[in-house]
């Protein structure tokens, strides 16, 4: 079988009715009946039975009525093996799922990014198993028809299955990055007092964090211009309007509104007001979404075809006062760093990063006449741990165009810049290359 022939129904007149008139009769009796409590907003996960309906139909009947209403972007459905042995897993690529109450799309583009993460693709576990294919009905019911799939199969429990999130969430430090600092302050409200249990647990599994955006989204994110290998990142919910096949999960949002204004004794206000109108203004406003990728601010606005489907606005997002975060944010900062394992030491003039015992990165907060910094070695900043460094010979230079690379031997910043020849160091962030002792700074031709 080809990935591109639809999967049949296998158990269509055993499991459940073949008849799709019979069939659509007997799902909405066993919703009809079942007597639940109004659905929360934000539903993640259903735990459904598998079994023919004549057994399980009214406790799916239970289950999917809780839904009834929604139409989520996809549907991922996880269910076990019966008739096939799978060791880790198998994500189902195909085209389609035949249903006899109308075919089910495939999400491929997802469900490709999903197999090629996990090393999971492969179609014939799927063909004999019933797991997931009497789903179907009771999802065409409750979502008003269907849906597009991710079918997922699992064989027995084995570590793979343990390791399995390692590999699937790009993260952003909160101290560097926009979004970061959104889906902080996003768990901080959700998560109250077991916020930093939880980045705990994120670091324990082995997810990425990474300084900056346009790292995680273009070249570690799946979907991205760089076709990474991770499928989950941090980014705008309004992201998928620009790149299709990608949804947000809209239940994780923090609302982040980007702004200019005049700054107090400006020498040209009327200029500066002129330029606030103009970027209000609707030229501005309507281009946004499809240059930029974010919600216009005024009202009326025509949104480009298919925005509102692709980049829906959350109904619900966390909500802090600003001064409550401006109060609390550097401490909240800290903590997590602590929680992360991402530590720090700041001796005014050098931010220094380490995890594990291996920097991270060094950060010159402002620019520094060399002549007033006293010769302050790097193993210095280390006093605990003055192995990390060795103590030696001075830096070696080499420079091309654009970027200045020192090779450190526990020296200072002022002894790398007089022998480079220069009297200031200019803001610079500097990150760890191959080799321990070798950095990378950036610097202007």
């Amino acid at each position: 079988m080809t990935d591109t022939m639809p999967r049949p129904t296998m158990v269509a007149g055993q499991f459940y009715p073949a008849s799709p008139r019979t069939l659509a009769q007997a799902v909405r009796t066993f919703m009809d009946t079942a007597t639940v409590e109004p659905a929360p907003e934000r539903i993640r996960a259903l735990v459904v039975p598998h079994a023919g309906y004549v057994y399980s139909g009214q406790t799916a009947g239970f289950a999917f009525r809780r839904i009834e209403g929604k139409r989520p972007s996809r549907a991922v459905l996880l269910g076990c093996s019966h008739r096939y042995p799978i060791f880790r897993a198998s994500v189902y690529t195909g085209s389609r799922f035949e249903s006899p109450l109308g075919d089910f799309p495939v999400d491929r583009d997802f469900a490709h990014d999903l197999a090629e993460v996990t090393g999971s693709r492969s179609i014939e576990p799927h063909l004999p198993e019933h797991a997931l294919e009497v789903q179907l009905p009771f999802l065409h019911a409750a979502c008003g028809g269907p849906v597009p799939l991710v079918p997922v199969l699992f064989g027995s429990h084995s570590p793979w299955h343990a390791d399995l999130g390692k590999k699937l969430a790009a993260l952003l430090d909160p101290g560097t990055s926009s979004p970061g600092i959104s889906f902080l302050l996003t768990t901080v409200g959700q998560k109250r007092g077991g916020w930093q249990n939880y980045w705990r647990g994120l670091v324990a599994n082995g997810a990425t964090i990474v300084s900056g955006w346009e790292v995680a989204y273009n070249q570690l994110f799946s979907a991205g211009a760089g076709h990474g290998t991770k499928p989950i990142v941090i980014s705008y919910a309004s992201s998928p309007a620009a790149t299709p096949g990608t949804a947000a999960l809209l239940e994780t949002c923090f609302r982040q509104v980007e702004y200019a204004g005049i700054l107090k004794g400006a020498a040209n206000v009327d200029g500066a007001r002129k330029a606030i109108d103009f970027l209000l203004g609707p030229t501005v406003q309507k281009a946004l979404p499809s240059s930029m990728y974010v919600y216009p601010v005024t009202r009326n606005i025509r949104l480009p075809d298919g925005w509102a489907t692709r980049a829906p606005m959350p109904e619900w997002t966390v909500n802090m006062p600003p001064d409550y975060i401006a109060k609390n944010r550097e401490q909240w900062l800290q903590q997590w760093r602590a929680a992360v394992g991402r530590c720090m030491v700041d001796d005014g003039r050098h931010l220094v990063v380490w995890r594990d015992g291996e920097i991270c990165g060094i950060e010159l907060h402002a620019r520094i006449d060399i002549a007033k910094v006293d010769d302050v070695r790097f193993a210095d900043l280390f006093q605990h741990d003055r192995d990390l460094l060795p103590v030696g010979r001075g830096p070696e230079i080499q420079r091309d165009r654009f970027h200045l690379r020192l090779l450190i031997h526990a020296c200072s910043f002022a002894r790398a810049a007089r022998c480079y020849g220069s009297s200031t160091i200019d803001p610079v962030v500097l990150r760890p290359s191959r080799s321990r002792c070798a950095w990378a700074a950036s610097a202007s031709a």
